[in-house]
């Protein structure tokens, strides 16, 4: 006996469902208990690998075979740990009061507005992601073997009517008609379920959407702070209060340039995981998801750029209406030595973490 298309779709609304629910716990106590909240998310991943791969079905033939070894769980694992600790330095620290702000339901019209654009994304995922573990991923996987299957029959001269069985075979599993897809192929996918949620929920989808919101409250905010001091300039205010004031404005845009540039930096690490072995473990579905989903979360990156054009525009502002001779302090605040002094300690993290995730995955590869 087994069960029907209904009973799987149920079966897999309720992993759905009670996963989301986690999430939301996880989400509700992240800015008192980040360790917990990591902690928890990471034991959850790690559980739903162990079930998918543990069974011997062509799922773990096709993920969890890397070379002659199968370390597809180890590496999936792997990735969750890379996104955890992503996940502790962006939003457990770099915008640690933006993600406290983002869950604590307040805030301005803006955040609001995040906060709408976010549900809709994350119901978007919930029904994607369910759909495609009960019903496209397994058909994927299928044809797939099928494939493999025949390739070698012809290979070895497989006779013509063992053929026909086994392409008979194949039809009716494709068809539903035999338990067998159900074990072989729906039950992985539906214990690697949680996971895929976890992975987009919990880490993916905050990671993209808090600092892209907080990088247009920054921008916003900054074009606030420029036509303030313009004005002030046209005024003809003290030089020692637009020098106090300037240099504000400077300590604050090397602090927002700093923060932005590492988030870029950080998924380039964790693209060259995925290019030197993460890949493997994943289907082409999976991988297109995958590099759109570290394209959004980088795009928080362009406030570096966009933040650097707006300190030029007052920069050149202010040394226009503030002639003093280009004393020292003019000189050591020109948008080149910001840019640089904002992006040195960001680009020594970002090429450490590349560095070391690059020798990681090439060394895990060397092996299998």
């Amino acid at each position: 006996m087994h069960a029907g298309p209904e009973e799987l779709s149920i079966v897999a609304v309720g992993i759905a469902a009670a996963t989301f629910c986690l999430v939301c716990l996880l989400w509700w106590l992240f800015p008192r208990f980040p360790f917990v909240v990591v902690g928890c998310g990471l034991f959850v991943a790690v559980v739903s690998l162990l079930l998918s791969y543990g069974l011997d079905t062509p799922f773990r033939e096709r993920f969890g075979r890397v070379g002659n070894a199968h370390i597809g769980c180890f590496i999936e694992a792997f990735r969750h740990v890379a996104y955890a600790m992503v996940f502790l330095r962006v939003l457990g620290t770099l915008f640690f009061e933006e993600t406290r702000t983002f869950f604590s339901l307040s805030g301005t019209w803006g955040w609001w507005f995040a906060r709408g654009v976010f549900v809709l994304v994350v119901a978007s995922i919930l029904c994607k992601t369910t759909q495609y573990h009960v019903m496209t991923g397994p058909n994927e996987l299928l044809s797939s073997y099928v494939k493999h299957n025949e390739s070698s029959n012809r290979s070895q001269n497989a006779t013509a009517a063992g053929d026909n069985a086994q392409s008979l075979q194949h039809r009716q599993i494709k068809q539903g008609s035999s338990s067998g897809y159900q074990r072989e192929y729906v039950t992985p996918y539906l214990f690697y379920l949680p996971q895929s949620l976890l992975h987009f929920l919990l880490w993916a989808a905050p990671l993209a959407f808090i600092p892209i919101s907080a990088a247009a409250r920054d921008w916003s905010e900054t074009e606030a702070i420029i036509t303030e001091l313009t004005t002030d300039l046209l005024d003809g205010a003290a030089v020692l209060k637009k020098k106090d004031a300037f240099l504000h404005f400077c300590c604050r845009t090397r602090q927002i340039l700093a923060k932005y540039l590492e988030i870029p930096l950080w998924m380039m690490s964790v693209l060259a995981f995925e290019i030197l072995i993460g890949f493997s473990t994943l289907s082409d579905t999976a991988k297109t998801f995958h590099v759109f989903e570290l394209t959004v979360i980088s795009l928080s990156g362009l406030m570096f750029i966009l933040g650097a054009l707006q300190y030029q525009r007052l920069y050149l502002e202010f040394t226009k209406h503030c002639v003093v001779d280009c004393p020292e302090w003019i000189v050591a605040s020109n948008p080149w030595t910001v840019m640089v002094s904002a992006a040195r300690d960001s680009v020594a993290i970002g090429i450490a973490a590349a560095f070391g995730t690059s020798v990681f995955s090439w060394v895990i590869s060397r092996i299998v």
